[in-house]
């Protein structure tokens, strides 16, 4: 195999992933609570089903809380998916290498059998 058939390849390994794995590959950020309105905080926890106590200081600090419950599982689902991508990579790496001995192994076959006539009758 030539290095643009490898790409290719590499290509190919990317396509059999779902969509959703491809799209999901930009690490998360960390949401920030701090710039956010009194009612902006209220918003997002009720968004969260989390009823607001009415302290801005007690919301925010839940908020915060859930911004990085949220973030720590976008986080652990990020480096799953990308744990499963280097997999893929890395079976598809080992695939190619496979076929190109084999294909090495035939090219040399034939061209022995093709200056030996007498081993072709075997």
């Amino acid at each position: 195999l030539r290095r643009g058939e490898a790409s290719s390849a590499f290509a190919a390994a990317f396509s059999r992933m779902d969509m959703s794995d491809q799209e999901q590959l930009e690490a998360p950020e960390l949401r920030r609570v701090k710039g956010l309105s009194r009612e902006d905080v209220r918003r997002e926890l009720h968004n969260r089903g989390i009823q607001p106590v009415g302290v801005h200081t007690e919301d925010t600090q839940r908020l915060k809380q859930e911004f990085q419950n949220e973030y720590d599982e976008a986080k652990q689902q990020y480096e799953e998916l990308k744990r499963k991508r280097e997999e893929v990579l890395r079976e598809e790496e080992e695939r190619l290498r496979a076929d190109q001995v084999a294909l090495n192994e035939r090219k040399e076959e034939a061209s022995i059998l093709q200056h030996e006539p007498t081993l072709r009758l075997f």
